[in-house]
């Protein structure tokens, strides 16, 4: 028996959600799904295999969440992310003593930055415990300073 070597593509969709309505949500992410598959028929395409990653923000909790939706005809299986899950206080420290000694933060480092404001949901409380390390970072980055 020959074996096939093709490869499965895979598509991953990601959707960052702050709040969530469990049935209202899932329902719009089978959309997002269907949406994709239906411009890949448009074009004549093969749909790759799609996979649903959601990134949850600091105020929702894994046990908060169903990764499954069933409707019957069509499943949904979401691949959940916790923004809650993340050391976000060593991310902070991290970033804060690497700007207080004027080394330029990495593109890597500046997305950690984005997910450490996004890992709390109380942004007035993280804006006003951070605001000089936030104005020195967003500084740096608009002005190409170290």
């Amino acid at each position: 028996m020959k074996r096939s070597h093709t490869k499965t593509r895979i598509l991953p969709v990601s959707c960052l959600q702050n709040i969530f309505n469990k049935k209202a949500d899932k329902l719009k992410y089978l959309n997002y799904m269907a949406g994709i598959a239906s411009r890949y028929q448009k074009e004549k395409k093969d749909c790759p295999v799609l996979r649903m990653i959601v990134i949850y923000t600091g105020d929702i909790m894994r046990g908060q969440v169903s990764c499954e939706y069933n409707i019957g005809a069509a499943r949904l299986k979401v691949e959940p992310a916790f923004l809650s899950e993340l050391d976000a206080e060593g991310i902070f420290l991290r970033l804060k003593e690497k700007v207080e000694n004027g080394l330029r933060l990495t593109d890597e480092e500046l997305m950690e930055f984005r997910i450490f404001i996004m890992a709390h949901f109380d942004f007035t409380q993280v804006a006003l415990r951070n605001a000089c390390l936030i104005c020195q970072i967003v500084y740096r980055i608009a002005f190409g300073c170290p």
